[in-house]
């Protein structure tokens, strides 16, 4: 039995490639019009880079059925040189055709990039011709749903649910537009969100690297925006880290949104069907490694079932290995210009200066392109003198996040006065578990921890501490901790680069107990 590829996974391949052969010293146009300009010739072939079935060139028998098929196993070429590498199988490896893969989609996105129009959105489903009448029965529809007014609800839901992103701790203030560019690819010209939202369709699999701090989830709360504006899609963004606290799959955590709650998981894979779906998630590297393989699993089902569907990741690194080789995209560091808009933004004139004052300082001169210390660096009390390490920028940014959050007498009542030391045993109980969320009786065990800690030290009386879920929802009041809501309950920090800060002086405290020979 041979593992031959849908139909729709070669017109993905021949998209992906942009119509020309893979091979790098050919890439001949391999589809046009005939002679008669009435029909179309094609020339390209979707081959396998392991074979079909057993016997075949470079055979792989720890494949499965469904790896054998999926997209990521097959190579556009023209018939000449998909003759070729199954002839001569010794001399074409896996390795180098999936670098001529590579090097065939980073062609064709660079031309895409090039070469865009700006095309308006597009209207109604963009169903195959294949799918002929049946499709509402197919998606349980009713047999007069009209599909253009279904997108279009869809399209307003998408667009409601991402405003109301930007009211929530995932939204930068004065946020701007960053430059983005393929991973490797460091002399082609730097591209736009936009510009990456008009690509979906085409190279419908995105992975988003960055370092802490760089706007990875401010860049894809943005991107979903541009897709429902520019490619006139349906987006969602997920938050990996409230999911992966939740019994719900993928589709249903979009569906309990009150933007989404007038439809159904049907709705949602009619457009997954059509590749008007793309699935935001944010924060892969943020996932331990049950929720991963969980996350993992719900995907390769999804792109089992619905070749064209959208997906977009973001992670820190593929030192996390995500679920399938995408596009590689990263986030490039601020520039002159763009620091000096958000400068401009935060303190006018004097953020400018600020600016400047930071860009000669040799501690901070790298820290400025990093949009989360340049926040930092500008939110600096007028006259204050400027910090001039990594550390002392991040604890300015946790110390304007407290008078922020204006640490208050339930917040001393609750923590007793100790609120450094629960935080950072939460954030130390999180980093151990490789989570950015602690389940609800872990949350609850931490901070009994540390209170029978600090009593055993004699800085509490152990009868007058707190219930630990006074405590947490205290934190939680002060803006300092998350609650996911839902059947599963878990908290994770307002920002995880607070998790790391508080853990940092967790791990200064275990140091010193071992320096002085106490057991931990």
């Amino acid at each position: 039995m041979r593992d031959d590829f849908s139909r729709s996974t070669k017109d993905q391949l021949a998209k992906q490639a942009g119509h020309r052969c893979a091979h790098p010293h050919c890439g001949k146009p391999t589809s046009g019009a005939d002679e008669g300009g009435i029909g179309s010739i094609n020339i390209g072939v979707a081959a396998h880079i392991t074979a079909a079935s057993a016997g075949g060139p470079r055979y792989d028998p720890a494949l499965t059925s469904e790896q054998r098929k999926h997209i990521s196993n097959g190579i556009w070429l023209c018939q000449d040189h998909a003759h070729a590498i199954d002839a001569d199988d010794n001399g074409f490896d896996t390795e180098t055709l999936q670098a001529w893969k590579r090097q065939a989609e980073a062609r064709s996105f660079r031309a895409l990039m090039a070469g865009m129009a700006g095309g308006g959105p597009q209207h109604g489903l963009l169903l195959d011709p294949n799918d002929g009448v049946d499709i509402r029965h197919r998606f349980n529809l009713a047999e007069d749903e009209d599909l253009v007014a279904l997108k279009a609800g869809l399209l307003a839901a998408a667009s409601e649910d991402a405003t109301a992103f930007r009211r929530t701790r995932y939204w930068t203030e004065h946020s701007i537009e960053l430059e983005l560019r393929l991973k490797g690819d460091e002399h082609t010209a730097s591209f736009s969100v936009h510009d990456l939202a008009a690509t979906t369709e085409a190279f419908n699999e995105f992975v988003i690297l960055s370092a802490p701090g760089t706007g990875k989830t401010t860049t894809l709360l943005q991107l979903v925006e541009a897709i429902i504006d520019r490619r006139g899609s349906v987006a969602s963004f997920i938050p990996l880290d409230d999911w992966s606290s939740q019994p719900r799959s993928l589709l249903e955590s979009i569906l309990e949104r009150q933007a989404f709650r007038p439809y159904s998981q049907d709705h949602l894979r009619l457009l997954a069907h059509t590749g008007e779906l793309i699935l935001v998630l944010d924060g892969w590297n943020q996932l331990d490694g049950a929720s991963r393989r969980r996350a993992r699993n719900e995907l390769e089902g999804l792109r089992r079932d619905y070749p064209k569907l959208g997906i977009v990741i973001s992670s820190r690194s593929l030192s996390v290995a995500v679920p399938f080789a995408a596009t590689v995209v990263v986030i490039e560091p601020l520039d002159h210009i763009k620091q000096r808009r958000v400068a401009s933004a935060l303190r006018g004139a004097d953020g400018e200066t600020l600016l400047e004052e930071a860009r000669a300082t040799s501690g901070l001169r790298e820290l400025v392109s990093v949009p989360l210390f340049l926040n930092a660096i500008l939110r600096l009390s007028p006259g204050s003198r400027l910090p001039t390490t990594k550390e002392g920028v991040l604890a300015a940014f946790v110390e304007q996040h407290s008078q922020i959050a204006n640490r208050n007498e339930a917040l001393r009542n609750a923590t007793l006065g100790h609120e450094k030391e629960i935080l950072a045993d939460l954030a130390l109980a999180a980093t151990r578990a490789a989570n950015t969320s602690l389940p609800d009786h872990n949350a609850r065990a931490s901070v009994q921890a540390t209170q029978r800690r600090l009593a055993d030290e004699g800085q509490i009386s152990a009868y007058s501490a707190p219930q630990p879920l006074m405590v947490l929802d205290t934190l939680i009041a002060e803006h300092l901790l998350v609650r996911s809501s839902g059947e599963s309950v878990g908290y994770s920090f307002q920002h995880q680069q607070f998790q790391e800060w508080y853990a940092s002086f967790a791990v200064e405290h275990a140091m010193r107990c071992m320096a002085a020979g106490d057991h931990l």
